[in-house]
Order: C-alpha cells, then sequence, then structure tokens
C-alpha cells in the first residue's frame, strides 16, 4: 500500500518506493522533452516524470504541446508504465494542481513525490476526490539547508534536497524548491534541479552528498550554464557527466547558430517530443 498523505517523510518514501520497477544496468538511458523544465526519464522499466504537467500564463517558456499531454494523461507508449511523477516547486510553469490530479485519477498505480505546498495545492481542487490518489501521494516538508533524504528501496535509491529557488535571498525565499536524485540500476544518477538558484554556497554544504554518487546525467534550469557559480556547481561540486539544459525562453531558436551568444555550446532540451539517449554503462556483450 503506498504512503498516507503527508506522513513523515522518512515513513511515507519508504512506503512509496516499493511501487518502483528496477532498471537493469545494461540499459540505455533516454530522456523525452515534454515542455519547459517537463522531462520523462527511462532506463528499462523505470519510467520518472519530472514536473511533466502544467499551465503557462504566458509564451515565455515552452508549454507541453495537447498530444503529448493527452498521450500522457491516457497513458499511450511511451507513458505508460510510469512509476512517479516528481514535483520540483509549486509554480504555475511546473505544476497543475488540476491537471495532476486528473493524472493521478486517470492513473492509479502512479506515486507522486512533491512538496507539501503542491500537495496542499492538489487538496483545493480535489473535490471529494481525495480516496482515489490520497494514499498514493508524499507530501515532503524538507528543511531548507537541513540534511538530504535518502531511502534506498532494492536497485534504485531516491534523495532530496530543498534548494533555494533562483533569486534567492531576495525572492521566492517562501518556495519548496525540491532538488531530486534518483540512482538507477546501473549505479548512476539522474539530477532534476528545479529553479534552483545557481549559488555555489547553497551546493558547497553539501559536497560529501554529490560526491558521493556519479551525476552522470543534470537536468538543469539554462541559467546554470550562463553563470560563473552555475558552472562551478556543476562541474567541480556535482561533477556532472552530461547536462540538458531546461526551463529554456521559447524565443531561443532550435538551430544552434542563430541562438544569442549566451546559449552558445549548451545542450538545449528545445522540441518538445524530442527524445534523447545516454549509451548503457555496462552493455551487456554478446557472442
Amino acid at each position: 500500500m503506498g504512503p498516507t498523505h503527508l506522513r513523515a517523510a522518512a515513513v511515507a518514501l519508504c512506503c512509496a518506493l516499493s511501487a518502483f520497477t528496477t532498471a537493469t544496468a545494461d540499459e540505455p538511458l533516454s530522456v523525452t522533452y515534454l515542455g519547459n523544465a517537463g522531462v520523462l526519464v527511462e532506463q528499462g522499466d523505470t519510467k520518472l516524470l519530472f514536473d511533466p504537467l502544467f499551465r503557462l500564463q504566458n509564451t515565455f517558456y515552452r508549454a507541453v504541446p495537447d498530444h503529448l499531454e493527452n498521450a500522457l494523461m491516457s497513458g499511450e507508449p511511451p507513458f505508460d508504465g510510469v512509476d512517479a511523477v516528481l514535483i520540483t516547486h509549486f509554480h504555475l510553469d511546473h505544476f497543475s494542481p488540476n491537471l495532476v490530479l486528473n493524472y493521478l485519477v486517470l492513473n492509479p498505480s502512479v506515486q507522486l513525490y512533491a512538496p507539501q505546498q503542491a500537495v496542499e495545492g492538489l487538496q483545493q481542487f480535489s473535490a471529494g476526490q481525495e480516496k482515489a490518489f490520497l494514499e498514493r501521494v508524499t507530501g515532503l516538508s524538507l528543511s531548507q539547508f537541513g540534511n538530504p533524504f535518502s531511502q534506498r528501496n532494492g536497485e534504485l535509491q531516491v534523495e532530496i534536497l530543498r534548494i533555494p529557488h533562483n533569486g534567492w535571498p531576495d525572492g521566492s525565499r517562501d518556495v519548496q524548491n525540491l532538488v531530486y536524485r534518483v540512482t538507477l540500476g546501473d549505479g548512476s544518477s539522474v539530477l532534476h534541479l528545479g529553479d534552483a538558484a545557481a549559488q555555489t554556497e547553497l551546493f558547497q554544504p553539501f559536497s560529501d552528498h554529490w560526491a558521493a554518487r556519479e551525476n552522470r546525467l543534470v537536468l538543469a534550469p539554462y541559467w546554470f550554464q550562463q553563470d560563473p557559480q552555475g558552472l562551478t556547481i556543476l562541474n567541480d561540486i556535482l561533477k556532472a557527466g552530461t547536462v540538458f539544459n531546461v526551463h529554456v525562453p521559447s524565443d531561443v531558436a532550435e538551430n544552434p547558430s542563430t541562438r544569442p551568444k549566451e546559449y552558445q555550446g549548451q545542450d538545449l532540451l528545445l522540441k518538445p517530443g524530442t527524445k534523447r539517449r545516454l549509451a548503457a554503462k555496462n552493455p551487456t556483450t554478446k557472442p
């Protein structure tokens, strides 16, 4: 059985992870871009959705196209067999309470992990449907600058930190921005930074945490590779293997030669539906 709503995080996540499938070490890792900071991450039978359902109030960022949203909602491939949805924070360009609620009702085996602020937003739209989803929702109320939370289940490990939102300390101080690291079956990890601020003093206190695993893929908002501190975080603190940049303004062209200078040299996720693959870390040798 999944976790009860807003149970203590350590207990809730332990229970919820039992529903996760396990990726094998000889399969490639892939990322399907949805829009803004939304992605589907796959390895073997493991499928994770980060910030997949949201509603933009303007066209500054890329929305999830209708055909992808419909496929996601109905569980059409590649969105079948999703293990979990992980929400980084409650801003409308990352999380729509009514869309996520509908998704949970339509997909009764999917777990949701989200900051408590987002879970409370869900409840405002639930209209008596709580029984259809609350057992599968883990509301994470983590302390800012607190110790990382970690839970292992089989070969899969989820680790979560609350890192202040971009603009800190002057803005968005109360936003519960979560940074997720999921370690897959081959021992390498996928990080999603949400809208974390690119400030070294926010990441350095957790140097031992970052160094404990191979951060093979980092999904970072574009400003990390436009800021000297952000580059230090990616290269020296996280020691990121591959970096895919998300949350890119919609007026940035897909053609690298026509992009503004500040976006040159970045590996940007720009076209919704595009699938990027990383080779298997330990490919099986066949005779």
